[in-house]
């Protein structure tokens, strides 16, 4: 799950969120550096630590971000 999260969705949701400092550049990369659970079971919730990198060349910068998983039901 942690692979498809970074390949297919995390850099296109940082990009969207208005809070996220580095919008005004395209991100080249993101990755989840560290986390912690919060809660487990059927819908866990997560802190974690994402790495993210502007360009091949600048130093990456880190950001905390909570998630949570939920099923259609929940999610709607």
């Amino acid at each position: 799950m942690r692979e498809i999260i970074e390949k297919h969705a995390l850099v296109p949701f940082l990009e969207r969120q208005r809070w996220f400092g580095g919008k005004a550049r395209r991100l080249a990369r993101a990755r989840f550096a560290d986390w912690a659970t919060l809660r487990g079971g059927a819908h866990p919730a997560f802190l974690t630590i994402v790495e993210v990198g502007i360009c091949a060349t600048a130093a990456p910068s880190d950001t905390v971000l909570p998630l949570a998983m939920s099923s259609d039901r929940e999610a709607a």
